[in-house]
């Protein structure tokens, strides 16, 4: 339908940071969602994951993608952090000549964006992992878009941003899209997040200190066949050995192996896989530069499917150096 939007947000508001200790939250999430015009070449306008502090607007279709009422730019009153997938150039937006990937920041005119080769048209399935490190104030966006015979695109991008600068400590976290006088459809075929930072809770008396940071998976269907994707996380550890021209081992973490396996991995593999799944981490597999190190394309044949695998610096904040992938 034209000029048509909707939202779809999770039931309970996601914990960003803490006022008192000003600590923020890590947050990983991952979803797969497919925008299709039937085969027209005339679409618009969008789909968006946003957190934001307060209820929004009503008859946001169009440019605004569910977001903000006409002709809002810059505003005080609605706060929001957005990556916005934009179908439809809009000249007052400033917004570049083709679809596109934006970050909004509390205006939907974006402060970083990069063309996006997508395949509206077939309405084949996109593939995203957005993450913001707390330590580095990164907030990365990995895109993967599928094509007719396994052929793929990616696109990525980052921006430094402070959150508490921008949002409280609680926020709305989940989806909007519109469509303006052209048509698409927008649904979200999987997601998943997580989150490092506990909200804070009655102390019981007697008790000590705080129990440790936990994270949290949710899953949303939008449309109306759920299609399961496998998104998930696998972390490993990896010990570098100290004598000379020695290669990365792999070493394991009880605590850590327990942690993945009540979570959503999919299983455990080595590092001589993972590099050989981005022919040894080359250059050309490098889509971008996240928080804490690189992100690159992979394929995993025991999987027979494409990932995003990040490389962790040994340089960060993390005191041994991991891999992490995420299914696509």
């Amino acid at each position: 339908m034209d000029y048509s939007w909707g939202r779809a947000i999770y039931g309970e508001q996601l914990y960003l940071w803490d006022p008192n200790s000003r600590n923020l939250t890590d947050l990983t999430t991952n979803f797969s969602f497919v925008i299709d015009s039937l085969n027209s070449s005339s679409y618009a306008d969008g789909l968006t994951f946003f957190l934001n502090d307060t209820q929004l607007p009503s008859r946001v279709w169009g440019e605004n993608i569910g977001l903000t009422e006409f002709n809002v730019t810059n505003t005080t009153a609605i706060h929001f952090v957005v990556v916005e997938f934009d179908t439809f150039s809009n000249t007052g937006k400033r917004d570049p000549v083709s679809d596109h990937v934006g970050i909004d920041i509390n205006s939907m005119i974006s402060v970083k964006t990069v063309n996006w080769s997508s395949n509206i048209k077939e309405g084949k399935l996109n593939h995203v992992s957005i993450c913001y490190t707390s330590s580095s104030q990164n907030l990365s966006v990995v895109l993967i878009t599928e094509f007719m015979g396994d052929r793929t695109t990616s696109q990525s991008l980052y921006y430094k941003v402070d959150l508490r600068e921008y949002l409280p400590e609680f926020v709305n976290i989940g989806f909007s899209g519109a469509t303006g006088r052209a048509f698409q459809k927008n649904n979200i075929h999987s997601w998943n997040f997580s989150s490092t930072l506990q909200p804070p809770s009655p102390v019981e008396p007697g008790d000590g200190k705080n129990g440790k940071k936990t994270g949290f998976v949710v899953g949303l269907s939008v449309c109306a066949v759920v299609v399961v994707c496998g998104l998930g996380l696998v972390w490993h550890h990896l010990r570098k050995k100290r004598n000379s021209g020695g290669e990365d081992d792999t070493d394991s973490d009880p605590t850590m192996d327990e942690d993945f396996e009540k979570g959503i991995g999919l299983g455990k593999f080595s590092f001589q896989e993972l590099a050989l799944a981005t022919s040894n981490f080359a250059e050309e597999e490098k889509l971008g530069e996240g928080g804490f190190g690189g992100v690159y394309r992979g394929f995993l044949r025991k999987l027979n499917s494409y990932v995003v695998i990040k490389r962790v610096s040994r340089g960060s904040m993390i005191t041994t150096q991991k891999v992490l992938f995420d299914s696509l």
